[in-house]
């Protein structure tokens, strides 16, 4: 109890808002789970993915790209492994890895934008993504997509830091942009978002030299799709090659116009559909407040944040096919910075009044975008799927292997526990 009264709580009160933050946002995207959401194909595939890993079939073949059907490197299935052994092969294990990864998510804001911006900035970044419904559903959905709000906001710091001079936060990024290319094809796009960085370090041949000694770390990632290639006489090379071959259009300037809307949909996604039409004033009214920013550290900001909107621009733009909202997912985060630096430069600094206005803002983003979601009334979702499954059991009805299909999934794990 002496020690107890030594201890300042008061130091620790940022701490204690975030694990209060964490757990409304859990609670908003997996309270009754199971009863709720129902597996789709992608986490059935994950499912009989998984099971091969642990039946000792160790696959080097990561998850299928939607956009070019080659695959990526399979670190995930890996992640997941571990829960759905102790779980015995219950799919529910995909939505406890989940639930974890939204705590690295939130915390990684967290983390992020208050050594950026300030510890308050830092609790309405994590507070606006545990609220926001855009965030929910695409983070609710146990797929590789979700670790990405973490994986960007961290891998913007790095590249904040390296910007800074602090050259051996080039370890971080290239061992990060290696794990990325685990989850989601968009990684291909952080190698150009890096490039202009090298402007902004005043030790070219430093950061040259700690570049090359961490190719290693990007590379290691690479090698179980390398392995996997080369043993399937390169299928995913002639996988890769025949997608380049079917969607690179080139440049078109038009088409770029085309794209425009689609850079900046996490923006629009973040302000819901009756503010949308403001989408188009973010950016400038952001690049205008940096260009009379008088913090030096906080100036390069405004250098690297357009950066994670033009790069995947000019990529999509030389690609044909259709195009999907998460596909530019890796800058949600961003756009939360975004914002939040909104309220510390135009409001914060008015005051009382300001703070009122910042807060009120805040709470009506959290009403609207979580008043239909504190009550959710069972509806099938995973738990009607097992029933499915005991039901053919019961009746005698045999399910045959369906790639991405769970009920034949969940069908198979109680036949072998039977």
């Amino acid at each position: 109890m002496k020690n107890l009264r030594k201890i300042n709580f008061k130091s620790y009160w940022p701490f204690f808002c975030l694990l209060v933050i964490i757990a409304i946002g859990h609670y908003l995207r997996f309270y009754n789970i199971e009863n709720t959401f129902a597996f789709g194909w992608d986490q059935g595939r994950d499912a009989w993915e998984v099971r091969d890993i642990l039946d000792g079939k160790h696959s080097l073949k990561g998850p299928r790209v939607g956009v070019g059907d080659f695959y990526l490197g399979p670190a995930y299935f890996y992640l997941l492994a571990p829960f759905y052994f102790l779980t015995d092969g219950d799919p529910m294990a995909a939505n406890y890895f989940n639930m974890l990864v939204n705590v690295f998510n939130t915390t990684m804001l967290y983390f992020v934008v208050s050594r950026l911006l300030s510890t308050r900035s830092g609790l309405i970044a994590a507070f606006l993504f545990s609220v926001s419904s855009y965030a929910i559903g695409k983070t609710m959905v146990p797929w590789n997509v979700s670790p990405i709000p973490g994986l960007s906001i961290l891998i913007f710091y790095g590249l904040f830091r390296v910007s800074q001079n602090s050259v051996p936060w080039i370890y971080y990024l290239s061992f990060l942009s290696g794990f990325f290319l685990h989850l989601h094809f968009t990684a291909i796009f952080l190698p150009l978002i890096y490039l202009p960085v090298i402007l902004l370090v005043k030790s070219k041949k430093l950061f040259l030299k700690h570049f090359l000694f961490s190719i290693p770390l990007f590379l290691i990632w690479l090698a179980p799709t390398i392995i996997r290639d080369v043993g399937m006489s390169h299928d995913n090379f002639f996988r890769l090659k025949h997608f380049i071959r079917d969607y690179f259009i080139g440049f078109h300037l038009q088409f770029m116009l085309y794209r425009l809307p689609d850079s900046i949909i996490q923006i629009q996604a973040f302000l819901g559909s009756s503010l949308g039409f403001m989408k188009f004033l973010v950016l400038p009214l952001f690049m205008l407040l940096f260009f009379f920013e008088k913090d030096r550290k906080l100036k390069k900001l405004g250098l690297l944040v357009p950066l994670w909107f033009v790069v995947p621009l000019i990529g999509f733009t030389l690609y044909g096919g259709p195009i999907s909202d998460y596909y530019f997912f890796l800058n949600f985060s961003i756009v939360l910075l975004i914002f939040v630096y909104f309220i510390e430069k135009l409001l914060v600094p008015q005051g009382k009044i300001g703070f009122v206005i910042a807060a009120l803002l805040v709470a009506l983003f959290a009403y609207s975008n979580t008043k239909d979601l504190w009550t959710k009334t069972s509806s099938g979702g995973l738990s009607a799927q097992k029933q499915q499954a005991t039901e053919a059991l019961a009746s005698g009805t045999r399910l045959e292997y369906q790639e991405g299909d769970i009920v034949s999934y969940i069908y198979l794990t109680m036949l072998e526990r039977k």
